[in-house]
């Protein structure tokens, strides 16, 4: 656990500059990632289709809130946490601006992924997208599970990078070259084999585009 808080601690030096919380924020906005975001969106509604009606969901890291209007079209209980408190006002300060009917439910809490404040089985579904892929280690990426099952009631939607994919031998080329690379991707076998040991079990998946990106993001829900 120790050396888990000691690398969150270190991814999220850089999300406390301003200047990189404005640069995150507009990020998805761009030409070069607005179709990311969208494929991600429509993954979500995908998901919660097959879900069905919810009370309480919660976004895990929220980011700067990119996610906030598509969640607020099935609750507005919606809680936004971030380890970054420069990331978490962000959030706050986008919901107030855009969705101020959901913003008074809304909950805004900085904590670590691997401690979350709250109760067991206290969400119906659990949001955390590009968290996974900022591990290396299994064992860190299994404890990420772990919490992320207790405080479900049954429901996880989480990203990661497939290893099998176009996006990932370009980076492993990089890599030869030299270039400095802190996403990790891992096979979809191996997704699997780490969410039955964390008691869960895969439903669903959508990639942005098959065999060509490397985002994945997953349906998974509590094992009977």
């Amino acid at each position: 656990m120790t050396s888990s808080k000691h690398r969150e601690k270190s991814m999220n030096l850089g999300y406390e500059k301003p200047e990189v919380v404005e640069n995150y924020a507009n990020r998805f906005q761009g030409k070069r990632f607005s179709h990311t975001h969208t494929c991600e969106v429509k993954s979500i509604e995908r998901f919660f289709e097959i879900i069905g009606p919810i009370n309480s969901v919660i976004d895990i890291p929220c980011g700067a809130g990119r996610f906030q209007k598509t969640l607020s079209k099935y609750t507005y209980k919606i809680t936004q946490v971030d380890y970054s408190s420069q990331m978490l006002c962000k959030a706050e300060e986008n919901m107030s601006d855009y969705l101020p009917q959901v913003f008074h439910k809304a909950n805004f809490v900085r904590a670590s992924i691997f401690d979350l404040p709250f109760n067991n089985n206290t969400f119906d579904v659990v949001l955390a997208m590009r968290i996974y892929h900022h591990f290396d280690c299994e064992e860190e990426r299994i404890e990420i599970l772990r919490e992320l099952r207790r405080i479900s009631k049954n429901w996880i939607i989480i990203s990661f990078f497939n290893a099998r994919c176009y996006q990932q031998i370009r980076r492993r080329l990089k890599k030869k070259l030299g270039k400095k690379c802190h996403r990790y991707a891992i096979t979809i076998q191996q997704f699997k084999k780490e969410l039955s040991t964390a008691s869960l079990e895969l439903v669903k998946l959508y990639s942005n585009a098959r065999f060509i990106s490397h985002q994945t993001v997953a349906l998974v829900k509590i094992k009977d």
